[in-house]
């Protein structure tokens, strides 16, 4: 039997094991797959039939994050032999995508240099909020509610680290159109200069250079 071994990592209010206990669960909702939950090691351990001949084991290892070395190397030593690292992140809480690139990702490369690294996002409960607020006085911030009598939520949607007034005064690059194709310009001229007012012919249908 083929083992697969999937490590999931993100931070700690990205709620893996509620992602790691839906995808076992989905996989159990199939004839083809029997599932064991293993309760102690808040891991899961998946068996699906790929074909009559080819069977493979799916071995989901949960993780922690902790500002404590020991829990650290812990988690490290999951990494072993790791064929997926899933690099988890909430929709609600962009500080916790910002931390795919600053930390996670860094430490898969360093511990787990042959797995394969899959981006995945956690959206839990955003179709609840129908009713939302921006304020220009709090940039990047937006106010949720589930009904109008209810208190509202804040979502952070930048950095914390975000320089909020440079990034008002900044604008971006202008980036410059690169122009119509000969193909586009014969098109103007010969199927839509006909339906312009003369006077605006010549300077939204002009001729083509190539005629």
């Amino acid at each position: 039997m083929e083992i697969l071994k999937v490590v999931c990592l993100g931070d700690p209010t990205v709620k893996k094991t509620d992602l790691l206990s839906a995808l076992s669960e989905k996989q159990c909702e199939c004839d083809e797959v029997s599932c064991i939950h293993n309760l102690v090691k808040d891991n899961f351990t998946c068996n699906r039939l790929i074909s009559d001949k080819l069977t493979v084991e799916i071995r989901l290892f949960n993780t922690v994050d902790s500002d404590f070395i020991e829990v650290d190397n812990l988690r490290r030593l999951q990494y072993a032999n790791a064929d997926v690292m899933l690099l988890a992140f909430d929709f609600n809480n962009p500080a916790t995508f910002y931390s795919i690139e600053d930390k996670w990702v860094g430490e898969c490369l360093k511990y787990s240099k042959n797995a394969k690294l899959l981006l995945v996002g956690i959206q839990l409960g955003i179709r609840k909020f129908h009713h939302f607020r921006f304020t220009s006085d709090k940039v990047g911030v937006v106010f949720a509610r589930e009904t109008l009598d209810q208190p509202a939520k804040r979502l952070a949607l930048l950095k914390e680290s975000t320089n909020v007034p440079e990034l008002l005064t900044t604008l971006p690059e202008v980036i410059q159109p690169a122009g119509l194709t000969e193909e586009g310009m014969r098109y103007l001229y010969n199927e839509v200069r006909p339906f312009v007012q003369y006077n605006f012919r010549d300077e939204f249908c002009p001729r083509s250079s190539e005629e």
